[in-house]
Order: C-alpha cells, then sequence, then structure tokens
C-alpha cells in the first residue's frame, strides 16, 4: 500500500499510530510496509497477537493494543490499517491503528525522556512528546518487540506500566 522512507537528515520524522485514544510515535524508518485491514487474516500466530498478515513470504504477527497497552486478541473493527514495523536486528511484527501519519520533529529536545526511577522493562514507552497539545507515547521497534516477546512469558496483568 504505501512505503515510508525518511529522507532529511536533519529531522527526524516519525510514524504517528492512532488507536483507542492514544497516539504512540516511532521512527517512521521503522514501519516497513503499510497495509489495510483486508489484507489480516484473524488466526492468531501467539497467545497475544491478533490476526496475523503475509508479508515477503512470511506470516508476521499482528497486534492490537487497547489504550493501556494490553493485549487485545481479537481485531477491532475500527483499526483498518496494519503498520508493519521492522527493528534494527531485523525482527519483524505488524501492529494495526485506526490511523497513521506522518510528523517531523524539528527540535530534538522537544521528546521527554521517561526518568530512570520510573522506567519500567514491562513498557514499550521510550518517551513522550507533545503533538498538537495531545500527550504521545514514544517507542521503538525494539521497544515493541521487547514487549512483544515479554509478553509471551509474563502474564498480562503483570505487563503495567510506569
Amino acid at each position: 500500500m504505501d512505503n515510508l522512507i525518511t529522507t532529511d537528515a536533519d529531522t527526524r520524522q516519525l510514524a504517528l499510530l492512532y488507536f483507542d485514544n492514544i497516539i504512540i510515535a516511532l521512527p517512521q524508518s521503522e514501519i516497513v510496509f503499510v497495509e489495510n485491514l483486508s489484507q489480516v487474516y484473524e488466526q492468531r500466530l501467539n497467545e497475544h497477537s491478533s490476526g496475523k498478515i503475509h508479508y515477503n513470504s512470511s506470516d508476521l504477527p499482528v497486534y492490537t493494543l487497547n489504550h493501556e497497552l494490553e493485549f487485545i486478541h481479537k481485531l477491532a473493527a475500527d483499526n483498518r490499517i496494519c503498520a508493519i514495523i521492522k527493528s534494527s536486528d531485523n525482527e519483524i511484527f505488524a501492529l494495526m491503528c485506526n490511523a497513521l501519519e506522518k510528523h517531523n520533529v524539528e527540535d530534538n529536545t522537544a521528546q521527554s525522556s521517561i526518568p530512570q526511577i520510573m522506567r519500567n522493562q514491562k513498557s514499550p514507552v521510550t518517551g513522550f512528546l507533545k503533538i498538537a497539545d495531545k500527550l504521545t507515547l514514544v517507542c521503538s521497534a525494539e521497544s515493541l518487540g521487547s514487549y512483544f516477546k515479554l509478553s509471551e512469558t509474563v502474564p498480562q496483568q503483570e505487563l503495567k506500566h510506569a
């Protein structure tokens, strides 16, 4: 459907994924492909996935999250966009959202990191941004991938966030 490519080295380009009244931002370069809901199958590949999508000759798990970043085990009707995400260590998975847009961050100081004392290894959130007067959760493909892997070994009720 659409490839998202970072082109300007002086501007941090983010992909903003909207779902369940929250916004997650991650580097735009980590979104490798975008598909619509019609390409997602309801067959789950693991306990916390909500479906699967075929990409590059492989079936990938598709995850759906709620506003507390808890897993929804079925595809949500209002999440019509599937973002295929690739980490620097070549882990690939997909995340459902109801909207996705590009956003340029001109000033790198606009991001607030989570203070060390508040960091939680059971959360994919690495920082915060304020975009258009809305709090945006900053994540990365690595932090999301770690969160999804951790969910396979830790009960969901223990995956509470900082």
